[in-house]
């Protein structure tokens, strides 16, 4: 079995060296399961919280944000805890959203429509679930929402550092994606 020092660790992950990730994963992985069903709510598999956080930590490497100032195991620890927070986050975020929405007087089946939106939502990569996530927040102030009471493309774009042409152009085509996802829905389909 290959045993690993911190350096060859980084310089593997920045190199996607296949070794490397593998030795990440047999010798890393149990903690982060362990981390992960802990928390109490939280719909990410184990296995899905590990590669979030570990290529969340693969990139903050290359970018020079993690300094070896404590072990990579304990780094990949910190970034795996940050996803599964932002996870129940979201997800709280969201059981808010349709729970405000069940309390119309529209019926059960506008409901399920609305659940279902969400779900096929959820299905989009991280970006585009943050940049429409963002965009439709509700109960935002004034400052921050348009005339439809969505949140301002230049906040937006201060939030996920982007320019606001681009967080205007991601949020158009992650809209696109939703809509494709929702037309080719056949629950969807049904009830139109």
């Amino acid at each position: 079995m290959v045993k690993l020092n911190e350096n060859e660790i980084i310089d593997g992950l920045i190199n996607e060296d296949a070794c490397t990730i593998k030795f990440v994963y047999r010798n890393y992985f149990s903690s982060i399961e362990s981390l992960a069903n802990r928390f109490q709510g939280l719909k990410m598999q184990a296995e899905d919280v590990f590669q979030e956080g570990l290529t969340r930590a693969i990139i903050n490497i290359r970018a020079g944000k993690f300094k070896g100032g404590s072990l990579f195991s304990t780094y990949l620890f910190s970034v795996c805890r940050n996803v599964c927070l932002k996870e129940i986050k979201r997800d709280k975020h969201h059981i808010a959203m349709t729970n405000d929405f069940a309390n119309e007087d529209d019926g059960d089946e506008r409901f399920e429509l609305f659940k279902r939106l969400i779900a096929l939502k959820n299905r989009l990569d991280q970006q585009c679930i943050d940049i429409i996530d963002l965009r439709m927040r509700l109960n935002q102030s004034n400052k921050e929402t348009d005339e439809k009471n969505n949140m301002k493309f230049d906040v937006i774009a201060g939030k996920l550092n982007l320019s606001v042409d681009n967080a205007r152009q991601r949020f158009k085509r992650c809209i696109g994606k939703l809509k494709k996802l929702v037309f080719a829905d056949p629950l969807i389909k049904e009830s139109m």
